[in-house]
């Protein structure tokens, strides 16, 4: 199941839906159960997996692409820019248009 978990998030990062009680949802399992399995198994929170593979992702097409910020933010899943940036700022330590000035490679 933990697979099926992982495996989702890989295909689903886009959906602005994805999210913890979503993905219980689609394995049929209450969210906190499903948190604390998936915490057990990997040894990471699932919504920071969530949002860690959402920030991979968004920093591949920062530099793959020129695509505008805002853009890049809601192909990984968040409509909202400030909210986007704040969370890649936090993941990379500079923001969004930095890290594509860098040529940084994720």
């Amino acid at each position: 199941m933990i697979r099926d978990i992982l495996r989702l998030v890989q295909e689903e990062y886009g959906n602005a839906d994805l999210n913890i009680d979503y993905l219980a949802a689609q394995v049929y399992l209450s969210a906190s159960y499903l948190g604390h399995l998936f915490k057990t198994h990997t040894g990471e929170n699932l919504g920071k997996h969530i949002v860690r593979v959402r920030m991979e992702q968004a920093g591949r097409l920062l530099a793959s692409t020129h695509l505008k910020v805002a853009d890049v933010g809601q192909k990984v899943g968040y409509g909202n820019p400030s909210y986007f940036s704040m969370l890649f700022k936090m993941q990379y330590g500079c923001t969004p248009a930095q890290y594509r000035e860098k040529g940084a490679r994720p």
